[in-house]
Parts: structure tokens; sequence; C-alpha cells
């Protein structure tokens, strides 16, 4: 059994992988734009409260850049993306889904069964490397005094050089400890939080610290102080 190594050396030369047997999928994200955003992230943080074990939601505030790499739907804009992904059936996932859509005027929804080999699509990142920086933290809980401080620093018509944040909803099957323990950290957070930059390496320096660092000081009251190691310090 396998615990985290520390600073020690181990060879892995056996893996046993257990495989769960995953029926249909109901997923993908819906976009709202602008002045659609502060209601959608609120109808959001009010869903997480009594979102069913099944579910899995993040939202995503993206500030895109104005250029042709953009898909034409978001360039120039400032976007939050809400995504969701639940294993089961159509009917069910749409009723679930639907204080989600309901809470704002939808830009693009791509909500819908999904196969299961296209589930990288609910994040639908890039497949090319390329130049990045991140930084993440994890949170006790979050209200609505945090999405006001949250849009002051990262929300529509704000100017920074974090292109996405990121709040993912945690809980379920990933706050429960196996049987003998593991070596997982912030099992007890209840959302996990990742600031992505502007893939520019001049500002990895000075410019995307400050930013981020100014955001997680303002959002001090609700960060919890167990850490995950995808959630540490910055990177690129």
């Amino acid at each position: 059994e396998l615990r985290g190594g520390k600073t020690g050396l181990g060879v892995v030369t056996e893996a046993q992988v257990e495989l769960v047997p995953l029926p249909e999928l109901y997923d993908e994200s819906l976009a709202f734009e602008g002045a659609a955003i502060e209601p959608a992230i609120r109808a959001w943080a009010t869903f997480t409260t009594t979102a069913p074990d099944d579910v899995t939601t993040s939202v995503a505030l993206f500030h895109f850049p104005p250029i042709d790499l953009i898909p034409e739907v978001f360039r120039g804009k400032d976007i939050l993306m809400v995504r969701f992904a639940r294993p089961g059936d159509t009917v069910t996932g749409e009723q679930i889904a639907a204080p989600l859509r309901d809470a704002a005027p939808i830009l693009v929804d791509n909500l819908g069964p999904l196969a299961r080999a296209d589930v990288a699509l609910i994040h639908n990142d890039r497949a090319e490397p390329g130049p990045a920086w991140s930084r993440g933290a994890m949170l006790k809980d979050l209200d609505e005094e945090f999405l006001t401080v949250l849009l002051g620093h990262v929300g529509a018509g704000v100017r920074t050089p974090v292109m996405i944040t990121e709040i993912r909803h945690l809980g379920g099957r990933t706050a429960v400890q196996p049987d003998g323990g593991d070596a997982v950290g912030g099992r007890g957070a209840a959302f996990a939080v990742s600031m992505i930059g502007a893939p520019d390496p001049s500002l990895f320096a000075e410019v995307l610290p400050g930013a981020t660092e100014r955001l997680l000081e303002a959002d001090a009251p609700w960060l919890s102080p167990e850490l995950n190691a995808n959630y540490g310090d910055a990177s690129n």
C-alpha cells in the first residue's frame, strides 16, 4: 500500500485498479456572459448546498483575450462557465440542473448526454502544451459575501492578469476517508480554488503572484487550514 513517499524512494512493481460501472452521463457546461455572471454564480453557490452526492459541479470565471485562438462566441468577453457532471439518465440530469439553467440568460448551453469517451469535453482544456502559471487554495465554505469579494477581484468588467478563476465543489466521496486512512490532504475542505494566469511569462515573477496574493488575502476568512498538494503554491 502506497501512502506518499515524502523524500524517500519507492518502486511500484504492481498496481490493482478497481473499475466502476459507468452508466449514461449527463454532462458538459453552461456559459454566461457579462451581467448574467453574478446571478449565475450565486445560483450555483445555492445549488451546492443541496446538490446530490453523485453530482459534481464547478464554476470558472474567464477573461478571454480578443485573439483568433478563442472561439468567436467567447472572444474578448468575460464568461462564467458552470460545469456539471452526473452519471445517469438525461431526464434526471435535466431536473437536477434546472436551477442552474434558470439562473440567468444563457450564452451557450452544452448540457446534455455525453459519451463516456468524451468526458474531457466538460473542461475542454487545450491538448497542446504552452506556458502556464497557476496558484490554488481550499475553502472551508463560501457564502454571499465571499462571492461579492471574488467578483470584485475577478468578476465581469474587472481588468486582471488572472485569466481563469475556478471553484470546484468538493464533498461527496472525496470527503470520505477510506478504511485504514490514506495520504490524501484536504478532505475536510468544501471547495477548491484555482487561479490561472495569462500565459505571458513576463507576468510570472511579480504581476501574477501579486494579483493572486491580493485575492487570497481578501478571501482569508474562508480559506481552509487544510491543503491538497494540487492546490499549493504557484507553479509555471
